[in-house]
């Protein structure tokens, strides 16, 4: 007998607040607590875990009693272990009939485990039932779970754990992570997973879906290990906190919050070693990667960040159509934390560009991302502009938003002004008036300029690395 639980909207339970402490907490819960909760269930009931992501999992039982068992049970555990947190659930005998019964359950209204009555007490900051005052001030519980899981190092040894970072510990401080006012968040996510999902799924095979599972998961902790290890290898061995904060670690999903100036190296380096390890493993067919990378002042909302973050994962996966690792770069600007379609559409294209964000110069390959640009050329143009007058670089930007006749005229003049002439050598080589050159590039990419990515790097990182 088969049984599998989704906790709906997990990223909203964990970037509930934008305390940094409350997001460590919250994913520790989720990442560690709420597994180890589940195992400890489902053990003395011979439960065997068949597929497992971010909030979500598949058990196997060995008959109906002792699956209605758990599922009788575990709605409670996921209420203690996340407070508020809504679970559809599912029980059947095959593969085929469980997809049913969740397409069943999701259109189903779920009401809450724990339902307060009307005379009960409220906490102020979240309007939720209060279980407890603390210096005078009515909490709730998820207030004191997190409390609870501020001690919890679960992401730590499963992270960092047989690495030179071994010890060392994520940060929970927001200005350790944006000492310069922004900080950069990063949502990765496997390309083709739900179909592969899908085809053994339809299949019926529960092994080969267990096998599966537990590849995409070593494929992705493996390559966060390795790109955590690659990016901070070499900071000082006396640092004992790492300037980085992953929030969500499960199936193929990775989200995390890093310092501006290491969230290319580590996206790069994680697209890489996701798709070298599933390259290497059968069972996983040579799956890529796509990931958004989001810089935001450090006050602003987490939770908003994340969907425009998410939304611009989205926008890779759908540019390149899933075929290979890319990434793509964001800055917000502003306090309006509009979605990633309106500010395309506002800011990010030029006259004479119809619907192409012109702006918007990846996505990034990396590897041999044939018919993209590279991130290794991206890294190129940041160190060579990082040497070129700024103010020309927005200047063109602007001018060339306009008008792209005056773009061509301002930028001819930028490269006559320009001091540095083998950092102008560098730009000239990779772009033809201030857009992509390469001939390997199809046109539609050749129109796009990737100086506003290059500056916003600039920007947030000081000139990136």
């Amino acid at each position: 007998m088969l049984y599998r639980y989704e906790v709906k909207s997990i990223q909203a339970f964990v970037l509930r607040s934008s305390r940094l402490r409350d997001i460590a907490a919250a994913s520790a819960l989720v990442a560690t607590g709420l597994d180890r909760a589940r195992d400890a269930l489902a053990a003395p009931l011979d439960g065997e875990l068949v597929l497992n992501a971010a909030g979500s999992a598949t058990l196997q039982f060995p008959d109906a009693a002792r699956a209605s068992r758990f599922a009788e049970l575990w709605p409670l555990v996921v209420g203690e272990q996340l407070p508020g947190a809504q679970v559809i659930a599912g029980l059947a005998p095959s593969l085929a009939a469980l997809h049913q019964a969740l397409q069943s359950a999701r259109n189903s209204p779920a009401a809450p485990v724990f339902d307060a009555g009307p005379w009960v007490a409220r906490a102020s900051r979240s309007g939720q039932p209060a279980v407890a005052v603390e210096r005078r001030v009515l909490q709730d519980a998820v207030h004191l779970r997190l409390q609870e899981a501020r001690t919890d190092r679960g992401l730590e040894e499963l992270l960092l754990s047989g690495s030179a970072l071994r010890g060392r510990r994520f940060c929970v401080q927001a200005d350790r992570l944006g000492p310069d006012g922004y900080l950069a968040m990063v949502h990765a996510d496997g390309n083709g997973i739900g179909q592969h999902v899908v085809a053994l799924r339809e299949g019926g095979d529960i092994e080969a879906l267990r096998r599966f599972s537990e590849a995409l998961r070593a494929a992705t902790v493996g390559a966060v290990r390795t790109a955590l290890h690659e990016v901070f290898a070499g900071l000082d061995p006396d640092e004992a906190v790492l300037p980085a904060r992953p929030v969500v670690v499960g199936g193929d999903d990775v989200t995390l919050l890093i310092q501006p100036r290491y969230a290319l190296d580590f996206t790069a380096r994680y697209l890489e070693a996701f798709e070298a390890r599933c390259g290497q493993d059968e069972r996983l067919k040579g799956l890529t990667a796509s990931a958004g990378v989001v810089f935001a002042k450090t006050k602003a909302p987490v939770f908003a960040v994340h969907e425009v973050c998410e939304s611009l994962c989205g926008w890779v996966k759908a540019e390149t159509e899933r075929e290979v690792s890319a990434l793509a770069l964001h800055r917000i600007s502003t306090s309006a934390l509009e979605p990633l379609e309106q500010t395309r559409m506002r800011s990010l294209s030029a006259e004479g560009a119809g619907d192409e964000p012109l702006f918007m110069g990846g996505p990034y390959a990396v590897g041999d991302g044939v018919g993209w640009p590279a991130v290794t050329e991206l890294k190129e143009l940041v160190r060579a502009c990082g040497e070129l007058p700024r103010g020309g670089v927005r200047q063109w930007l602007k001018v060339r938003q306009e008008s792209g006749s005056r773009g061509a005229i301002r930028w001819d003049r930028l490269g006559e002004v320009c001091s540095s002439k083998p950092s102008w050598e560098v730009v000239d080589r990779l772009l033809e008036r201030g857009h992509w050159r390469s001939s390997r590039l199809s046109q539609s990419i050749r129109q796009r300029s990737p100086l506003l990515d290059v500056l916003n790097l600039i920007a947030v990182t000081g000139g990136g690395r």
